[in-house]
């Protein structure tokens, strides 16, 4: 019988294969060998096997681990790893996990509020990777203003807003409706809005982007009290 160890990077070695191998999944079926089946802990910084799937964006497998677990296990699934990240902070980095979001949120709705240890909630670390269905769909969950502040902000005050900034992800401030993109002028259409940033090739997204942050300048300058209010 294999070891603890060597189970574990059997399971690890799997699922960092682009194609996630059927005895894989059942494996994960196994409770005589990994007792808390898609909850059990896979690394050394405390991921669980389901924190893995979604960090390798396995939609399929991230479903089928999902629905592996009773429903008296659904509050589990509020797990941390050794930064704090839960399985929804995992998934916000990819927008076709969207689907999978929804059910991790049907199975435990505090995953929203749930913060690392950075003080990130998951709609917060959604602006690292740009993921603007995963930004929507998140936000619309927000039921209110002090919610909302809590929910695009950390500790230490950084925002949403310089996160999108910082990464590069210009895309996410028409989202967030804090700022109007106006969109590359070409045929005849002044008054067209970017609510992403489209992929018409490297060059043009650069332009976009150029344009967009020339915009989100021109707008911190006007709204200069905006700025410094955040520092204080």
């Amino acid at each position: 019988m294999m070891n603890f160890f060597k189970r574990n990077a059997v399971l690890y070695n799997a699922l960092m294969k682009e194609e996630t191998p059927s005895e894989l999944v059942e494996q994960c079926r196994q409770r005589d060998q990994y007792p808390e089946g898609p909850l059990h802990v896979l690394t050394l910084h405390g991921d669980t096997v389901l924190h893995m799937a979604a960090h390798t964006a396995k939609a399929d497998f991230v479903n089928q681990l999902l629905g592996m677990l009773p429903e008296n296990e659904y509050c589990k699934l509020t797990r941390q790893n050794a930064v704090g990240n839960t399985i929804l902070h995992e998934a916000v980095a990819f927008d076709k996990l969207v689907p999978a979001a929804k059910r991790m949120l049907d199975m435990a709705p505090e995953l929203s509020s749930k913060a690392n240890k950075f003080r990130e909630r998951p709609l917060f670390s959604v602006a690292r990777y740009g993921q603007i269905k995963m930004f929507k769909f998140l936000d619309k969950n927000i039921e209110s203003e002090a919610e909302r502040k809590e929910f695009y902000q950390n500790d230490n005050k950084t925002t949403v807003l310089h996160s999108a900034v910082f990464f590069g992800h210009f895309g996410l401030l028409r989202v967030e409706n804090l700022i109007p993109i106006p969109a590359m002028r070409g045929k005849g259409n002044k008054d067209a809005w970017i609510w992403r940033v489209p992929f018409w090739g490297a060059i043009r997204m650069k332009m976009v982007k150029y344009e967009s942050a020339k915009e989100l300048a021109r707008f911190l300058v006007a709204k200069d009290n905006s700025s410094r209010s955040s520092a204080e």
